[in-house]
């Protein structure tokens, strides 16, 4: 197995490990974005989906950060209100 394959199946593996007891990490690497946010309890997704959206309505900073369906739910929240 390559190192860096060896290094991706560890870092992962360290995640959920950790992840499992409720420990995350803030600021993931840019390659592990989405796994990690696959990790979080839902209100944390949700919580970082509607923070990036009021700081940045327009999408204009890191666009595509959150990529998944609670950036969606959170502009349509703050849009409704």
């Amino acid at each position: 197995m390559p190192t860096s394959a060896r290094a991706d199946a560890r870092y992962r593996k360290m995640s959920e490990e950790v992840g499992a007891r409720g420990i995350f990490v803030g600021r993931a690497p840019v390659d592990y974005r989405d796994f990690r946010m696959r990790q979080a309890m839902p209100a944390f997704r949700d919580a970082c989906a509607g923070i990036k959206v009021a700081l940045d309505p327009n999408g204009v900073i890191a666009p595509g950060s959150l990529r998944h369906r609670h950036a969606v739910t959170a502009r349509r929240f703050i849009s409704c209100n």
